[in-house]
């Protein structure tokens, strides 16, 4: 029998972080649609004509922003949005989301540099950096394990 809970702890848990990693991609898609309209509409003169770094730092401030949102609400079920809770998560949240900026903002730099299409090198910054933000945020920002 105490093997049997054991297995079924277990199933739990790996169907609780499937379910939390399904829903941190969904919401990472929604930022990464804001995140590549914003950052192209500024570099091919739709919205301005910017330099391609100050548009990709536009396009993270505000799918940060969006994901963080999203992200308490959908994937960690955070339904306390007390001023100071949500603003310390926040806090919590972009200082950790840099890392993931830092790493999108590099790799799109090295693939433009390369000679690789902007569109290209954006889509690729955005999936090195989406696995930092989620394992990082999982467990400081929302205060879960890691695995579960």
């Amino acid at each position: 029998m105490e093997n049997n809970l054991g297995a079924k702890s277990n199933k739990m848990t790996i169907l609780s972080f499937s379910s939390k990693v399904f829903y941190f991609l969904l919401v990472g898609l929604s930022g990464f649609i804001i995140n590549y309209a914003i950052s192209y509409s500024l570099v091919h003169g739709t919205i301005l004509n910017i330099w391609y770094i100050h548009a990709t730092l536009i396009g993270i401030a505000v799918s940060t922003t969006s994901n963080f949102l999203l992200n308490k609400y959908f994937t960690f079920r955070d339904r306390n949005f007390s001023y100071l809770r949500t603003l310390r998560q926040y806090g919590s949240y972009v200082s950790f989301t840099m890392i993931g900026t830092l790493i999108q903002l590099l790799v799109v730099w090295i693939f433009v540099e390369m000679g690789y299409m902007y569109s290209l090198s954006l889509i690729l910054g955005v999936g090195f950096g989406a696995l930092s933000n989620f394992l990082l945020n999982k467990k400081w920002t929302f205060g879960e394990k890691i695995w579960h």
